[in-house]
């Protein structure tokens, strides 16, 4: 039915227009269409841009009040041109631009480096924008033709980025969002949750470092959603060249900006603690040590050393060490705990009837909890009397005892007190056994064992920087696993090899946490640095000391680096403390130093010549006994070389010989003769007498593949 309607058929004249006035079927008058149309444009609402962004602001301002110009702020300067900043719009741009650019030509003087550092900056700063690198470059051609004197210098450049807008020739789209909108944690990750892509979280921590946001301000379900998308579509390799491209676009040639912003970003990835992750452990684990190796190719203060030709494989070593540090989770050592717990109690029921004045204050590895199932109790006695119970758990008493300035006993006093409660123990042979006194100590100290299970040392407070001492360490260490863990392992080296024992001339258990400490500071910029392992820092322990000449150089923890000996002649080894001018290894003879660093180079080499496969087949105590064993091994097959000597040496160097015997290992197998030095040795025997570096090096830190 509809088929057979028949209409009136309708002329369309030829002068059909499309303007906003005509073209409509409808017969219209029209200045009425021309009144509707302006109308509708005066009930526009121009919203007026505004920049947001502090960063931008900061830079406008140094350029336009204070006249200073650095050479990096040319590009800083086009992306603001374009993004549109309108913060621009105050300045005086003709003259500004005349003095960013000749700043620029001075700093980058040759056409290679003025055109990677654009193209540099125009892929790392705009990765996967559609057209963002390329719109960039076109404004800072735009900018250079607008500079008539200093255009010519700049010509190879502009002939470039014309060559690259042929090559990349597209439709221009606005980007999601512009840097003038980011000037806050909401407003980032409002941006970053509505576009993103698989390198957003890159850009996300960014612009977080950019605007001095704290990591944990952070919005931590966004960050492991990026994580999640840039671990699911890139390699690690992908993540290296877009990070590397990243890195060279911001932080052209600004070190110590390049290092911050990596730090920063370990931080903020380390708060995602998926390292026990079944699905994303082993990614974790790769962008971290990826941006660790990163951030030390950047830091002088990291030698080629600490980066390369590490064999042993760090994450073995970190899960050796915390089973180690664990051993309270067991049944045995829920009873340790609980002897040394009665120990305390029967301490006290033993010193307070005597020296009621006193308080009876644990200190030393169990008070920091860096202590092993076989530690000993540091007890001191303080000539002052707590206003609280003492509770090994907190910093409460030590706390107190810092805040009293108490000042430290004189000897006689501490003689007088230890030969007393060495009576009293006698009288209790069922708790007290193996009582020993050593009044002629530098600290006179009382040693024995709590019913043949627990060692303990009392001694009278002497240290006028033992409680600053003790908590300036826990302030170091207190929320760091890692860091506390290291520190177990490394004593434990050290007693294995008898090397914590200031008696006999070596470091003391202060002097190998502080040693353990300087090389946390050094490996992690001052904790600045997140996602360092305990098995990284026990293994690079050994590379840092095994290229330590202790004869010349001193340990500095405050600067966190090595400094020329005040004292090279009368000071072995000099390593300044917290406090003070207190020498931290001032126990240390010749050969205790010989002895150290003789053990340091042997473990070095052992660690490259016979790394650990795997975590399960032994413990770490026992990868300990076996160390040393080849190290006794070692030691023994060297010895009768040096007993029996050359014969026909003349009669002076047989007696130089004689007398360095056991100083000097390395000149005497020097004057030995051919047959006696060329001897077959297995090659982990040489680490003892010299240092080497590991060959073939497969170090975690190179380009990934």
């Amino acid at each position: 039915m509809l088929a057979c309607i028949s209409r009136p058929t309708k002329t369309i004249s030829s002068n059909f227009s499309t303007s906003p006035a005509e073209g409509s079927s409808r017969s219209a008058s029209k200045h009425k269409a021309e009144k509707r149309f302006k109308n509708s444009k005066l009930n526009v609402k121009v919203r007026k841009r505004v920049c947001h962004s502090p960063y931008h602001h900061s830079l406008v301002s140094r350029w336009k009040d204070q006249k200073n110009f650095q050479g990096f702020d040319f590009v800083l300067y086009c992306h603001l041109r374009y993004e549109k900043c309108p913060s621009i719009h105050s300045i005086d741009t003709k003259s500004i631009e005349h003095e960013l650019i000749r700043t620029f030509l001075v700093h980058f003087q040759t056409f290679s480096q003025q055109w990677r550092l654009l193209r540099a900056y125009a892929f790392g700063r705009f990765w996967q924008v559609k057209t963002g690198g390329v719109e960039f470059l076109r404004v800072v051609r735009a900018v250079i033709e607008n500079n008539a004197h200093l255009r010519p210098q700049l010509q190879q450049v502009c002939a470039m980025i014309l060559k690259t807008l042929e090559w990349n020739h597209q439709l221009s789209d606005d980007p999601p969002w512009v840097d003038c909108q980011l000037h806050d944690t909401r407003s980032i990750s409002n941006a970053f949750d509505k576009h993103n892509t698989p390198v957003s979280l890159i850009k996300y921590i960014y612009h977080g470092y950019n605007l001095n946001i704290e990591p944990k301000a952070l919005d931590e379900k966004l960050l492991l959603r990026l994580f999640e998308k840039l671990s699911s579509n890139l390699s690690i390799r992908d993540v290296w060249l877009v990070l590397g491209y990243h890195l060279a676009g911001c932080f052209w040639g600004n070190k110590k900006g390049c290092v911050e912003y990596l730090e920063y970003f370990t931080q903020c990835v380390f708060l995602l603690g998926l390292s026990n992750d079944p699905q994303w452990a082993v990614k974790f684990t790769q962008l971290l040590s990826l941006v660790h190796g990163l951030a030390y190719q950047n830091r002088n203060v990291i030698t080629k050393s600490l980066r390369e030709g590490f064999l042993q494989n760090f994450d073995i070593m970190d899960q050796q060490i915390y089973q180690l540090c664990n051993w309270h989770l067991t049944p045995q050592g829920k009873e340790t705990l609980t002897a040394r717990c009665n120990c305390r109690n029967s301490l006290k029921e033993v010193i307070n009837p005597i020296f009621a004045e006193y308080s009876v204050i644990e200190y030393g590895s169990t008070r920091l909890k860096l202590d092993q199932e076989y530690s000993d109790l540091d007890i001191a006695l303080v000539p002052y009397k707590l206003t609280a119970e003492d509770d090994i758990n907190t910093m409460g008493a030590i706390k107190e005892c810092q805040k009293a300035e108490i000042n430290p006993a004189d000897r006689a006093t501490a003689v007088t007190m230890i030969d007393s409660i060495h009576r009293e123990m006698i009288k209790r042979p069922e708790l007290f056994s193996d009582i020993d006194v050593f009044p002629s100590a530098r600290v006179p100290l009382l040693r024995c064992k709590y019913i043949n299970s627990v060692t303990v040392d009392v001694s009278v407070h002497s240290n006028e920087h033992l409680f600053n001492n003790i908590l300036t360490i826990w302030s170091i260490i207190e929320g760091k696993t890692a860091l506390r863990y290291f520190l177990v392992a490394i004593k434990c080296w050290a007693k294995k090899f008898g090397l914590v024992r200031p008696f006999h001339g070596t470091i003391n258990s202060h002097g190998w946490t502080m040693l353990a400490i300087f090389t946390w500071k050094l490996l992690t910029d001052d904790s600045k640095m997140s996602g360092v392992t305990a098995g990284e820092c026990f293994v690079k322990f050994f590379r840092l000391f095994r290229d330590f000449d202790y004869q010349s150089k001193a340990i500095s923890i405050r600067d966190i680096c090595f400094i020329p000996k005040a004292d090279p002649a009368n000071v072995i080894v000099e390593f300044e403390g917290l406090f003070g001018k207190e020498n931290v290894c001032r126990h240390v003879t010749a050969q205790g130093a010989e002895l150290i660093f003789r053990c340091v180079r042997f473990t070095d080499r052992y660690l490259s010549q016979r790394p650990l496969k795997d975590s399960t087949s032994q413990t770490f105590l026992q990868w300990l006994e076996l160390l040393k064993a080849e190290f006794d091994k070692a030691q023994n097959q060297i010895q009768p070389q040096v007993q029996n000597p050359p014969t026909n040496l003349p009669a002076s160097m047989q007696a130089v010989l004689q007398q360095t015997a056991m100083q000097q290992p390395q000149i005497q197998i020097a004057v030995m003769q051919p047959q006696i030095q060329n001897a077959v040795m297995p090659q982990i025997q040489n680490a003892v007498m010299q240092p080497q570096t590991a060959s073939a090096p497969q170090y975690i830190f190179r380009t990934p593949k």
